[in-house]
């Protein structure tokens, strides 16, 4: 909660920011009790009934209700915070500049307000049976005009409806003397031509730049009501020196006149129906003017405040906000300065974010593929096993290879294996090898495996040439010809016998 907006009889509003997860935050409005009436249980019950009305009014035209907070012995009523200025601010200035609204600008506010209230008339609970919400206080102070033309009602908290926690004590009055009809006046049942009355007085009012009840006193306002002398909005505008706007030519002025009368009925019954049917009167009578066109006389009539209004909500915006929880750093835009509130004491290096396991499930989804280093422990084991694997598949093949090699025991000359480069050794041939077979490994180079094979009058080995480029860690085999078979030997018997009867076995022969 910070700067006040306004202050009112009971409560005070101002301007705070309700902070949500992951970073969320909006600007709102914050209602608070003054400290008189914070203790007292039955404005505390009439305050949270205006939370439970407020809430179930769902119109563009009301001002909503976001949450009910209670703090200590406390109790802040949060709502929507609609940039703008109260329509009495706004009859005031212009006031001020002996000058009127437009009759076109006048029925765009209040055909917008009586459709708000027609949503309120017709409110329902949450098991469909009607609230009969009856708002008792509709005034220029309760009116807000935004900066973008729209206008609002607010403050429910002594409207009337049924099933209400906190009720009217006897002879007790709500609302402004001035916009209350004689039936309240006499504590008559109030009902929703009540509001209808109360539109028909802010009417008159635009329309003529005065107060229609006014007096030294609160006892000559109520007789003044209670008469119902009324004189026609648009005799006292005459009376006043003020003329017609040029703009005001296409208005219906007999029609806005008859308007003005039947809403201002003392009977209830001779009033209009509903909110929504004065609404569509008065649009008939008065063509209104577009949303930008009432925006402009805002800006107008208002600038110096919104100005410094807008300022005040600028600043809270920047100003960094404790609670607020971290935001995702997203790679494709680049985070806000660090004077910011959203991310207020956030890292945003990659290396910090690893202390904050709730940014990481997002901020992983944008981020590039982070290096197999040992700060990524599960890639590294993948690789680690990968590597092993192969390693051990390498030794495997090499074992087979080599087995095969040794063959030459069974009377088999083993191919060369790996062509190693210049200067590698020839293995020496296998024991019990017939003699002029050896049995070559690596040679220098296809030529000298060739010469060597010729010299062993073998077929000369298909080698593959490699590359003059660096060789890789591992060469693949190189499969040569077969050898030929070695000269038959005479092992019938396969042995010799000695002068001492030892026999001898014939090489080649086992």
């Amino acid at each position: 909660m910070h700067a006040p907006l306004a202050s009112g009889g009971m409560a005070t509003v101002h301007l705070g920011r309700l902070l949500g997860d992951v970073g969320f935050s909006r600007t709102v409005a914050i209602k608070r009790l003054h400290a008189q009436y914070a203790k007292d249980p039955e404005f505390v019950a009439m305050f949270l009934d205006e939370a439970r009305l407020a809430a179930r009014i769902r119109h563009a035209n009301v001002i909503p209700t976001l949450d009910v907070v209670t703090e200590g012995e406390e109790v802040f009523l949060v709502m929507e915070y609609a940039p703008g200025e109260s329509l009495w601010r706004l009859a005031r200035a212009i006031s001020e500049r002996h000058a009127r609204l437009p009759l076109r600008v006048v029925s765009s506010i209040l055909v917008g307000i009586l459709h708000g209230l027609h949503a309120a008339h017709e409110a329902r609970d949450e098991r469909g049976a009607p609230l009969n919400i009856v708002h008792r206080d509709v005034s220029p102070q309760n009116v807000l005009v935004g900066t973008d033309g729209v206008a609002k009602l607010l403050d429910f908290g002594v409207a009337k409806a049924a099933g209400r926690a906190q009720f009217t004590r006897e002879g007790q009055l709500k609302g402004k003397l001035g916009y209350m009809p004689p039936e309240q006046l006499r504590g008559e049942p109030v009902t929703r031509a009540a509001d209808i009355y109360a539109v028909g007085v802010v009417l008159w009012e635009l329309i003529t730049g005065e107060r229609l009840f006014h007096g030294d006193n609160e006892g000559i306002i109520v007789v003044k009501v209670l008469r119902g002398e009324i004189a026609s909005p648009f005799a006292v505008l005459q009376q006043s020196g003020l003329q017609l706007r040029p703009d005001d030519a296409h208005a219906n002025l007999g029609e806005l006149e008859q308007l003005v009368a039947r809403a201002l009925a003392p009977v209830p019954g001779q009033r209009h129906a509903t909110a929504r049917e004065m609404a569509i009167a008065l649009e008939q009578a008065v063509p209104p003017a577009h949303s930008a066109e009432v925006a402009q006389w805002v800006e107008l009539l208002a600038h110096d405040a919104l100005a410094r209004r807008a300022q005040a909500v600028e600043a809270l915006e920047r100003a960094p906000s404790s609670g607020v929880s971290p935001m995702s750093v997203s790679a494709s835009a680049p985070p806000p300065p660090a004077s910011s509130g959203l991310f207020s004491g956030v890292p945003t290096t990659g290396s910090d974010l690893r202390a904050h396991p709730s940014s990481l499930s997002v901020v992983t989804r944008s981020a590039p593929a982070a290096p197999i280093t040992r700060d990524n422990p599960v890639l590294a084991a993948l690789v680690g096993a990968g590597v092993g694997f192969f390693l051990v598949a390498l030794a495997v093949i090499w074992r087979g290879v080599h087995t095969h090699g040794s063959a030459a025991t069974e009377g088999r000359t083993p191919a060369p294996l790996v062509e190693k480069g210049a200067g590698a050794a020839t293995a020496p041939p296998p024991a019990g090898a017939p003699p002029g077979v050896p049995a070559p490994l690596a040679s220098a180079s296809p030529l000298a495996s060739a010469s060597s094979a010729a010299s062993a009058g073998l077929p000369a080995p298909s080698v593959a040439t490699a590359p003059k480029a660096a060789p890789p860690a591992v060469a693949k085999p190189v499969h040569h010809a077969p050898a030929a078979a070695p000269p038959k030997l005479d092992c019938s018997p396969p042995y010799t016998t000695d002068a001492e009867g030892i026999r001898h076995f014939k090489p080649g022969c086992v």
